[in-house]
């Protein structure tokens, strides 16, 4: 697939399974391979990184603990 337009070019991904988000980053870079992706295995990480720059989308794991 190529990049359309409107398509997220800055994606966080946050979830505490590092082969889950191993997963993802697969299936983001075959969908949008410009997309620059920054991880986050918990909710202090995701705010360190929402603190340091701003993204198109947010993949949140619903179930993430606190």
């Amino acid at each position: 697939m190529n990049d359309a337009p409107g398509l997220p070019q800055r994606i966080l991904l946050v979830d505490d399974d590092p082969a889950l988000r191993r997963r993802l980053l697969d299936v983001v870079a075959r969908v949008a391979p410009a997309a620059a992706c920054a991880e986050a295995a918990s909710l202090a990480q995701a705010g360190g990184a929402l603190d340091q720059r701003r993204f198109d989308l947010v993949l949140l794991e619903v179930g993430l603990p606190a």
